[in-house]
């Protein structure tokens, strides 16, 4: 249940209604006679999820299955109920009329456009054992829903000895019509949803002072449960959405920090680079001059030469120690490394201002 609307799993909202007049009850107890499925068109599965049990009657075997497997805290009968113990014939149908199914001839004949359908032997019991042999106490409500054989339910039972506090029948096919029985068992009609009639124990009738349609039926909006699900689920992905969204939002604000970081440091960056650039250019522009200024590599120029009085005179014009000297080497290496530190620094300096390029361009998206 959301905290704006309330959730239905019942045909006709009856398991709203219902709850209207046991609102002090936290724990109750309920006996669903044509329980049919357990959560589709369910008027039991609402009290089932607030911790409610009971007894569920159900006469076919795939739904009374499901019901095995849903509701294990209930107690789940596979049979019918009739005013005698035996065995009757129950017509199935199948697909979207599977909740016409019925024991009463004069809802089959009724359903006779209806094609597709099986007719199979079960067992029936009255509503007397079945509250004797499940050694029932106190029940808060008794739903039945049998499609016109809602007589044969009623009739079958003591009424003295077991009185469910409030009792919601279907009250559309009344072949034979069962009212004077819950009259003369005591028991009063005090409300009609347009499908079911719901009757109060005389000894229940406080409840009605509880019931409040207007309360419970117009003060919020009811959803059927399938509708629900759905909700919930488009619920799921606009959370998932709207967290990945924070999650962009919170990288974006944090990219704009780093951005701020950035700006602060770009001038102490610039101006770092300036003064390198200053130096490394001086640097370079006085070893070119050294380089300029070194000497040249000795060169003998034997065709010019007379004999080797003269080669000898040649030489004795350079300074063979200054020649061979490992300044000029050095100085040559010294240049080579200062180019390339300053070409590195050149590329790291590209390259920051490439990515900070791309990080403002993605803060701007």
């Amino acid at each position: 249940m959301s905290n704006s609307r309330t959730v239905s799993y019942a045909q006709n909202r009856e398991d709203v209604i219902i709850g209207a007049f046991f609102e002090d009850v936290k724990r109750g107890f309920y006996v669903d006679v044509g329980a049919n499925h357990p959560t589709d068109d369910s008027v039991t599965k609402h009290f089932y999820d607030k911790g409610w049990r009971g007894i569920n009657v159900e006469p076919n075997s795939r739904l009374f299955n499901l019901l095995e497997q849903d509701r294990p805290r209930d107690i789940n009968i596979r049979a019918g109920i009739s005013d005698k113990e035996g065995k009757l014939t129950i017509r199935e149908y199948e697909g979207w009329y599977a909740g016409l199914s019925t024991f009463s001839e004069d809802m089959q004949k009724e359903n006779k456009d209806i094609a597709e359908y099986r007719d199979i032997e079960v067992d029936v019991i009255t509503l007397e054992k079945l509250f004797v042999d499940n050694k029932i106490d106190k029940i808060n409500f008794l739903k039945v829903d049998v499609e016109g054989y809602e007589y044969n339910v009623l009739v079958s039972n003591d009424w003295k000895k077991y009185r469910p506090e409030l009792i919601c029948i279907e009250a559309n096919h009344t072949f034979k019509d069962w009212r004077d029985l819950l009259k003369k068992a005591k028991y009063k009609k005090v409300f009609f949803d347009g499908l079911n009639e719901y009757y109060l124990a005389e000894e229940a009738s406080y409840r009605e002072e509880k019931f409040s349609y207007v309360n419970s039926i117009i003060g919020r909006p009811i959803v059927d449960a399938r509708v629900e699900k759905h909700i919930l689920a488009l619920q799921y992905r606009l959370d998932r959405q709207q967290s990945e969204l924070n999650s962009y939002k919170s990288e974006i604000l944090q990219l704009k920090r780093e951005v701020l970081e950035l700006k602060k440091v770009i001038p102490l960056i610039k101006q770092l680079f300036k003064s390198l650039d200053g130096s490394m250019r001086r640097r370079i522009e006085d070893l070119n001059k050294r380089q300029e200024e070194s000497p040249k590599r000795f060169h003998l120029d034997t065709d010019a030469a007379k004999d080797y009085k003269d080669l000898l005179s040649q030489i004795r014009l350079y300074d063979l120690e200054v020649y061979y000297s490992m300044s000029w080497k050095k100085d040559r290496l010294l240049y080579r490394i200062v180019t390339g530190v300053y070409e590195v620094l050149f590329a790291i300096t590209f390259a920051t201002g490439k990515g900070l390029f791309r990080m403002a361009r993605r803060v701007r998206r």
